[in-house]
């Protein structure tokens, strides 16, 4: 539950507290006398499962498991590294894990010594899979993540990292067999150490990859990739979460702060919108508000609103875009560029002169349209239509404009002020 919070520090110091009652449980798992002391990785790996969030799965170089939130840990596995080696680090750790959501029980580890292995019913017996990457392969990489398919039981993605043997390829592999025969994507991501790959949960086709330099996305399973966030710091990423209810992909850097994108529209990305000219996605409404345009007093900037409407566009170019009402009357006519890829327009909710006196004909008999402080004209409530035309294609969405009271919508942002350079 959201009461309960894991933290932990180097080499494998977890605790449980309670944010209600403050109790806190200290988690880490003990050898049993006369076995070889544990060893732990600098970021020791736990997992909740997605199944039940009272079960732990816990990873020193055997994977621990707690049905009560670690207040006590069971090994369901023996050793599933290469042994370790002496050394003032420890190694010869599991470094990832991860249970399908889709198969309880269904879990797969890697290992810094290079080694992937899979159970399929619950610990009770494993498989190892690393042999099975591809031959050219380096043995020993740093098995950087695990993850398993939120779409197919059987699919399974993974990552290796090299850098700590001055091997800086991306290795990125997909398995649709539990692992037993591998395939490696994202032959086009620059040579940058790749720390962790996350499937997207509503769209089987979008990865996302982090490495020592940036993120990636991919739309077709990871065929191709592009640069993802590109306000971003040129930072390592090491680790990718997405919060499925609100649709953010949550991005960890190193020592750059934690970074979050809104991934609604990407989801939306289906073949049919990729192979579309342009495409206008779903627009939030807006509640209308009397003093679009007006100076609230003599000294202020005037309040000027606008609203994002989400288009994707298979080439860029420039775009003629087109405001409608719903009987099909033109409000305002204006030329913008588009970039190839999904992009945010912004339209500032104005009207021309002549689509006014268009407006002006659908009001009532005690209604005006008079332009405001700023000189513009605005948008009463009402519903309307955005319509793109780029490309040979034409993508048309809704805009509708509520009246205050009218539901629980946002105000529109005002607009920023340019940018100086």
């Amino acid at each position: 539950t959201n009461e309960s919070v894991y933290y932990g520090s180097q080499f494998g110091f977890y605790s449980r507290v309670d944010r209600m009652s403050g109790e806190r449980q200290f988690i880490r798992p003990q050898h049993e006398l006369g076995e070889r002391p544990l060893r732990f990785n600098w970021q020791t790996p736990i997992h909740l499962s997605r199944h039940n969030q009272d079960i732990l799965y816990y990873g020193a170089n055997r994977l621990y498991r707690s049905m009560n939130r670690g207040e006590d840990l069971q090994p369901i596995s023996p050793d599933l590294t290469k042994g370790g080696m002496k050394g003032d680090v420890p190694y010869g750790t599991l470094t990832t894990i991860d249970e399908s959501p889709m198969r309880f029980g269904l879990i797969y580890v890697g290992s810094d010594d290079g080694l992937i292995h899979v159970t399929r019913d619950g610990g009770f017996t494993w498989t190892r899979l690393d042999g099975n990457l591809p031959a050219d392969v380096p043995d020993d990489l740093w098995v950087s993540r695990v993850e398993a398919s939120n779409h197919e039981e059987g699919r399974v993605y993974a990552t290796l990292n090299g850098y700590r043997w001055d091997h800086f390829d991306a290795y990125v592999f997909v398995s649709d067999d539990y692992g037993a025969t591998w395939t490696r994507v994202g032959r086009d991501l620059p040579a940058e150490p790749v720390n962790v790959v996350i499937e997207d949960p509503e769209n089987e086709n979008v990865l996302f990859v982090g490495t020592d330099h940036a993120v990636y996305a991919s739309l077709d399973r990871g065929e191709s990739f592009m640069g993802f966030a590109s306000g971003m710091p040129n930072a390592p990423v090491h680790d990718l979460k997405i919060q499925q209810r609100e649709k953010d992909l949550l991005i960890g850097t190193h020592g750059r702060s934690i970074f979050r994108a809104d991934l609604e529209q990407v989801q939306l990305l289906t073949d049919d919108v990729l192979a579309a000219a342009v495409h206008a996605f779903e627009v939030d409404p807006v509640m209308y508000r009397d003093g679009w345009g007006d100076r609230r007093a003599s000294w202020s900037d005037a309040f000027e609103p606008s609203v994002e409407v989400p288009v994707f566009a298979s080439e860029p170019g420039q775009a003629t875009v087109r405001v409608l009402t719903a009987d099909g009357g033109e409000l305002l006519s204006f030329v913008t560029e588009l970039a190839r890829g999904l992009q945010l327009m912004e339209y500032d909710l104005t009207v021309s002169e002549a689509g006014a006196d268009v407006l002006r004909a659908d009001l009532e008999s005690d209604e005006t349209l008079d332009a405001a402080d700023n000189g513009s004209l605005y948008l009463r409530p009402g519903t309307y239509t955005i319509r793109v035309e780029q490309g040979g294609g034409t993508a048309e969405t809704e805009l509708e404009v509520r009246e205050r009271g009218g539901g629980n919508v946002p105000e529109p942002a005002p607009r920023e002020p340019p940018e100086i350079k």
